[in-house]
């Protein structure tokens, strides 16, 4: 029968229990990453939950701030022949150009208010008054919120007219009106020819 060495005993039991340790630390090491890998994907969740209540919220306030505008700031328009008369079927090669009255009928003035058709600036901004006796629109003098073809503030029931250069008729009905402006919170928006209004970045 084989004798032990007794010598070796002790270095095998400690590189037993040193295996056995790290095998522990291995393991605590895996269950600590699986922890953190849920810990991670649990906070990715988090976050995408919280990034939909901070949308929903922002879009609550949004509405909150466009809603008076739908219902206060209102675009008219309309092509004009030569003799300022309205066109309505006119040959593609007639000079017009645009008519744009933009109306605050709102309790708080709006500002910066200025019309584009296409990429083109209003080219003549002044204000404007409604005759209700005669239904005429009467386009007033010089006024001081008028800043180039900028108006700088339009008060409460106050209307400002525009006016785009004039073009070929085939031309420039396709260059639609939109207004762009600021409310008292100096937000800026987007009133287009369909008076939807939009942030404007």
């Amino acid at each position: 029968m084989p004798s032990i060495d007794w010598g070796d005993v002790p270095t095998w039991m400690g590189a037993l229990f040193a295996a056995g340790a790290a095998f522990g630390a291995l393991g605590a090491l895996r269950s600590q990453r699986t922890q953190l890998n849920e810990q991670r994907q649990f906070i990715a969740e988090q976050r995408v939950v919280l990034d939909l209540q901070r949308q929903e919220l922002e879009d609550t306030l949004a509405e909150r701030r466009v809603g008076p505008l739908r219902r206060h700031i209102k675009m008219w328009y309309q092509l004009l022949n030569q003799d300022g008369e309205p066109s309505t079927a006119g040959h593609p090669d007639e000079q017009v150009r645009w008519r744009v009255r933009i109306g605050n009928r709102w309790d708080s003035p709006i500002r910066e208010v200025s019309v584009f058709f296409g990429i083109a600036e209003a080219v003549e901004t002044t204000m404007t008054t409604h005759n209700r006796d005669t239904e005429e629109w009467v386009e007033l003098p010089p006024d001081p919120c008028v800043e180039g073809r900028t108006i700088k503030r339009l008060g409460p029931n106050k209307t400002a007219v525009f006016y785009s250069a004039w073009g070929v008729r085939g031309e420039l009905i396709h260059e639609r009106p939109t207004c762009r402006f600021r409310d008292v919170e100096r937000a800026a928006w987007v009133l287009d020819e369909d008076n939807d209004i939009m942030p404007f970045a």
